[in-house]
């Protein structure tokens, strides 16, 4: 099943970056930012070295291929969301349609910034197999939260998502994150499962209508960062 978490509407009010716009090696450039390209050059550099360097022998090394998205590889993310269709049946009541992809690149949570959102894949053998969407400073400030963490179905169960989670929990901290926030859908027990065994803890539930506009239940769930780089 996938691994996921929808996003619920926190309103926060906005509050500056610590650090520079940027993180991983991009996937795409986008010609019409050059400046902002290199301004982030130097982060994206210190983030390929934290994502990507020697792990003991036991670890994957799947986290060395994390990167940030951007638009251009909208045709990598809606292929990605079509192989993971009975999530979205699950947590949507649909299939995803043609622009899924593109609409979950774009989105940007209320009262956030373009600057604290994060598109992250993982490609293995040419292909997109893992997609995180990020959002920095919320629901508080120095916290994160993941609005949605897929694994293409051919690589669950492999211990694949926790090893990426775990890299980019590593790479949160150094930026100063400190807690890791995320919404599990009630009949998502697959999904459930999967961030209780990572050591995410219940903090409240809130009812939640899916687009087919049957009601469910959004299970908030939150992780101490510090205890992911401690396991």
């Amino acid at each position: 099943m996938a691994k996921s978490a929808r996003r619920t509407e926190h309103r926060q009010p906005d509050r500056g970056r610590k650090h520079p716009d940027g993180a991983l090696s991009a996937c795409g450039d986008d010609a019409t930012a050059p400046a902002a390209r290199a301004a982030r050059a130097g982060d994206e550099r210190r983030a390929d070295r934290a994502l990507g360097s020697s792990r003991e022998a036991s670890r994957s090394r799947s986290a060395r291929h994390v990167r940030r998205l951007d638009r251009t590889c909208t045709p990598d993310v809606q292929a990605l969301f079509e192989r993971c269709a009975a999530f979205f049946i699950l947590a949507e009541g649909a299939s995803p349609d043609t622009q899924a992809g593109a609409r979950e690149l774009e989105t940007i949570i209320a009262g956030r910034s373009a600057a604290e959102t994060f598109c992250l894949g993982v490609y293995h053998e040419g292909s997109l197999v893992a997609f995180l969407h990020l959002t920095e400073n919320y629901p508080r400030q120095d916290e994160w939260w993941i609005g949605l963490f897929l694994v293409d179905p051919g690589l669950r169960r492999l211990g694949f998502g926790t090893e990426i989670h775990r890299a980019v929990s590593e790479w949160i901290l150094e930026n100063g994150g400190r807690r890791l926030w995320l919404g599990v859908l009630e009949q998502n027990r697959d999904a459930e499962r999967f961030w209780r065994k990572l050591g995410y803890a219940e903090r409240e539930r809130q009812p939640y209508t899916m687009k087919s506009g049957a009601e469910s239940v959004v299970i908030l769930m939150s992780l101490p960062i510090i205890s992911v780089s401690r396991a």
